[in-house]
């Protein structure tokens, strides 16, 4: 029998023993490798950390696919796409539902 790596494991092949780690940051969300996002980096402050949610962001995951991450709109913290916050989700008050600054607002 003859030992295979598994697609998308990132493994140090030319020592013994074979050392396998989570393939963390490369856009394809494996749960198995127990990825909670993956956005493509391992980088903090983007709403996926070294393949975990951070706080305050809001991430759309599917498995095999890159996880997309934005600020939760409504919740008085300015992250991600969103350029303005009002506490709440209500348009024609000069931040729109998605947390986008409205035409003819300061």
């Amino acid at each position: 029998m003859t030992c295979q790596i598994e697609p998308g494991a990132s493994c140090n092949t030319g020592v013994s023993p074979t050392v396998c780690t989570s393939p963390c940051g490369n856009g394809n969300l494996q749960t198995a490798y127990g990825e909670i996002c993956d956005d493509g980096n391992t980088n903090p402050d983007d709403g996926c950390d070294h393949c975990a949610h951070e706080t305050y962001w809001d991430c759309v995951d599917a498995e095999g696919t890159t996880s997309v991450c934005d600020g939760i709109c409504g919740d008085l913290r300015l992250f991600g796409g969103e350029n303005c916050e009002d506490n709440n989700t209500v348009s024609l008050d000069g931040c729109d539902s998605n947390c986008r600054l409205e035409p003819g607002w300061l």
